[in-house]
């Protein structure tokens, strides 16, 4: 019974093959010990990554070789810490990665921490909170608690304007321009009185308002509501603007308790010159992927994973068709390298290059290179 473990462990050590072994792939291997990626983002110029470990350091890197420039020690993140540049690049956001032990069905309070890219020094730290954003000016950062909204200034802290409705929860985002901040929102049973659906139906109403939300808009100086989608969507975790700047990207998850067997997760665009949904959407089965845009080639990126095997793809999407035109397979052959000190473990995480000609792949001790090529 031992021999044959040992050679299905082979066999599956074999068959695993990986997708990237062509010319359009360059590998690289971090040479210091004990660095596995967790997460990574390009700076708004494309010159470095910011990159998160398990060891809870921050590590930035030149985006071309991944030379490392720099390095801070900056732990207390449950699982590790997922990072995101703010939109003027002078900043990085880390907040509490999800994991698959992630309560799909319940908004968890984290802590969230505001960077100084260059120094390594916290500008922010705040604790119990659901979600935090800079602006695009890099002057203004908001902070999102159950049914709490504040606009604070960067430098000092004041408060500029606030938002108090129970029915706030989730994530938050500024507009392009700064001057509108939005939020996800879910419904109270006030906000379907007069909806014709729920006229002789108050279970309907009540499961609606439970498992679905929307997205509202505030004016950034004062708080006033200024905007709200006429969209209902299944439970919102995470929102950001494009950039753009005509839509608002939306990750949304159906509740297991009104879907138990759901394990498709959806990046949803909501227009923002009417906040209609977009025919275009893009989906993943790992429950807090990772997604991003490539202006240069219309592309939305987004990781996922097959039921099959443990292995992550990051598909990428063709923004105006919908069209799944190239995915990158993640190497991950079972054991492989483990004793000659490789780790292929973990989440993957990427970003484009600032020509969108590449794609660049974080997961365990390695980055990839991967030339962005369409499928026929």
């Amino acid at each position: 019974m031992r021999t044959l473990t040992i050679i299905s462990i082979l066999i599956w050590t074999f068959c695993i093959q990986a997708q990237i072994n062509d010319f359009n792939t360059e590998k690289f291997q971090i040479a210091e010990k004990g660095v596995i990626v967790l997460s990574m983002d390009g700076s708004p110029e494309g010159g470095e990554l910011a990159v998160s470990t398990r060891m809870g350091k921050l590590i930035f890197y030149t985006a071309e070789g991944y030379n490392k420039l720099r390095e801070f020690n900056l732990a207390g993140f449950t699982n590790g810490a997922r990072v995101r540049y703010s939109p003027d690049g002078k900043y990085v956001i880390m907040k509490k990665i999800r994991l698959a032990d992630w309560n799909v069905n319940k908004d968890n309070k984290q802590r969230v921490m505001i960077i100084d890219a260059t120094t390594g020094k916290k500008v922010a730290d705040h604790d119990g909170v659901y979600d935090l954003t800079i602006s695009p000016d890099g002057n203004t950062y908001a902070i999102m608690d159950k049914g709490h909204l504040k606009i604070k200034s960067l430098q000092g802290g004041k408060t500029i304007s606030e938002v108090k409705d129970e029915r706030l929860q989730s994530s938050i985002t500024f507009g392009p321009e700064g001057k509108m901040i939005y939020a996800s929102r879910g419904f109270d049973k006030s906000d379907l009185k007069k909806d014709p659906r729920f006229k002789k139906n108050k279970k309907g109403a009540k499961a609606f308002s439970k498992y679905q939300q929307t997205i509202v808009g505030y004016d950034v100086q004062n708080g006033t509501e200024q905007f709200i989608s006429p969209e209902s969507m299944d439970e919102i975790y995470d929102i950001q603007c494009s950039k753009r700047g005509d839509c608002i990207l939306v990750y949304a998850k159906q509740d297991t308790r009104v879907n138990a067997v759901a394990t498709t997760n959806f990046i949803l665009q909501m227009d923002l010159s009417n906040g209609m949904l977009m025919r275009e959407q893009f989906n993943s089965r790992l429950p807090d992927p990772d997604y991003k845009e490539n202006l240069k080639q219309n592309i939305i990126g987004v990781t996922t994973t097959e039921d099959m095997d443990a292995s992550q793809s990051v598909m990428l999407y063709d923004r105006g068709t919908n069209e799944i035109i190239a995915r990158f397979d993640i190497d991950a052959r079972f054991l492989e390298g483990i004793f000659q000190g490789q780790f292929m473990d973990g989440t993957a995480s990427f970003d484009f290059s600032a020509d969108g000609r590449y794609l660049l792949v974080g997961i365990g001790n390695f980055f990839y290179r991967w030339k962005i090529k369409r499928e026929d």
